[in-house]
């Protein structure tokens, strides 16, 4: 289907995955969650899901995109987590 007005460009469609991951990328809560990140590297924690809807699932959505983040955490994350320092982004 072309239907974005390029021609021989096909047109696409964003996941939902892809919508939440755009969302939560661009969010004033990204510093936050990239400590939740590194903390996750040396913790577990546990993200809850409270719908009865399984196919919009936040939890889900929430860890592909903290998983993701770890790839930015420093080796030695301590100072980054009380606050010391950010990684190179």
């Amino acid at each position: 289907m072309y239907g974005n007005g390029l021609k021989n460009t096909p047109m696409t469609t964003k996941s939902s995955a892809d919508v939440t991951h755009d969302c939560l990328s661009h969010s004033h809560y990204r510093a936050a969650l990239q400590r939740l990140a590194c903390a996750g590297m040396k913790e577990n924690f546990t993200l809850l899901h409270g719908s009865g809807d399984g196919d919009h699932n936040s939890a889900s959505a929430l860890r592909d995109f903290i998983n993701e983040l770890e790839a930015y955490c420093p080796p030695d994350s301590h100072n980054y987590l009380a606050g010391g320092g950010s990684p190179a982004l």
